[in-house]
């Protein structure tokens, strides 16, 4: 159960960092092109999968700190 959460936690966090900086590249673009239209799209389109995954990604971490280490997390290496 830890491994699947582990994987899920990457998965979300990548996805919601690629999605993240869609947002916020594309909405710089509209801003630089003056066209209000293309800013609003891009949140419209993005934003809320962007948040979905990022609340996603938080509560996996959340649940992942109740699971106990081992010593190939690293627990004897000095961490946490």
């Amino acid at each position: 159960m830890k491994r699947i959460l582990e994987i899920l936690f990457w998965i979300t966090l990548a996805a919601f960092l690629v999605s993240g900086a869609v947002v916020v590249f594309g909405q710089m673009a509209g801003v630089l092109l003056l066209n209000g239209d293309i800013v609003a799209g891009v949140d419209a389109a993005f934003a809320d999968l962007t948040f979905s995954l990022a609340t996603a990604c938080a509560l996996i971490a959340f649940i992942l700190q109740y699971f106990k280490r081992t010593a190939d997390d690293g627990a004897g290496d000095g961490e946490g």
